[in-house]
């Protein structure tokens, strides 16, 4: 049932969020319909539940299912952040590993001997080496360029 007060405060909204409409005439309905049962004079139904009191003396509020449920939620949000945190970890390990092979990469010129290999004692020329046979050393021949004609 609306009181007098609810009625005024239906019709200021009205006139506020649709000016120049008529405004649609509220009548105070005293009683109920015959069908409709006294709300007032039922009994309200107590809450009854089991759930009893922490040690510290505060009324607990949730069953040992919906503690144990956000106890394993919890537990799954740290198991993702971990996993999380060693993925990152990992991947920055392997891009310093890059880097590191990229700059050693950078510092090995084909003009510097690797630091592996000094077995580079002498220098080599293109010569054909001197051929030995049994009965002494090679001769060797020197065919000097002919100049001009024939």
């Amino acid at each position: 049932m609306l009181q007098s007060t609810d009625i005024h405060r239906l019709k200021d909204f009205h006139a506020t969020h649709f000016p120049g409409q008529i405004t649609p005439e509220i009548t105070i309905v005293s009683g109920r319909a015959k069908d409709e049962p006294d709300l007032q004079h039922l009994p309200v139904p107590e809450v009854v539940d089991d759930l009893g009191f922490y040690q510290d003396g505060v009324k607990r509020t949730l069953t040992e299912e919906q503690v144990k449920m956000f106890r394993h939620s919890e537990i799954q949000r740290l198991l993702k952040e971990r996993r999380i945190a060693r993925e990152k970890e990992e991947k920055q390990r392997k891009r310093q590993a890059v880097e590191l092979e990229r700059t050693k990469a950078q510092q090995h010129f084909d003009d510097h001997p690797k630091n592996s290999d000094n077995s580079v004692d002498t220098l080599m020329y293109d010569e054909q080496p001197d051929v030995v046979t049994k009965g002494g050393p090679a001769t060797k021949t020197f065919l000097w360029p002919k100049l001009g004609g024939p």
